[in-house]
């Protein structure tokens, strides 16, 4: 497990990261919009400014502006190719990490029901 999680961007490794980029990841093709994503996400507008610029900084989350009336533009997100990459491999390393957890806790279970029964 210690050598898989070497391929993983640690940096992505929070909940908040991972949420943004869940979330992208759902959206498809499709963008979200700043206020969607905070409001989604319940989050401050300075806490998601910071996580949301470290992912367009490492190339995870594109960022652009979209006319929204005369005089507005609305700042929509999805997730880049790259984003899709990295979230798919942290999510194997999850699954088989939560495999590896859910086999040793089976296994202590059958050890403590073997040693309570002798």
């Amino acid at each position: 497990m210690i050598e898989e999680s070497k391929a993983i961007n640690s940096k992505i490794v929070s909940l908040k990261k991972l949420l943004i980029l869940l979330i992208l990841q759902g959206y498809g093709k499709d963008e979200a919009t700043f206020s969607e994503l905070i409001s989604g996400l319940g989050l401050k507008e300075g806490v998601f400014q910071s996580h949301i610029s470290l992912l367009i900084r490492m190339g995870y989350v594109k960022q652009r502006k979209v006319p929204f009336n005369e005089k507005k533009k609305l700042t929509v997100y999805s997730i880049t190719p790259s984003g899709e990459l990295e979230l798919e491999r942290f999510k194997k390393w999850f699954y088989a990490w939560a495999i590896k957890k859910g086999d040793e806790n089976g296994k202590n279970k059958q050890s403590n029901q073997h040693n309570e029964a002798s």
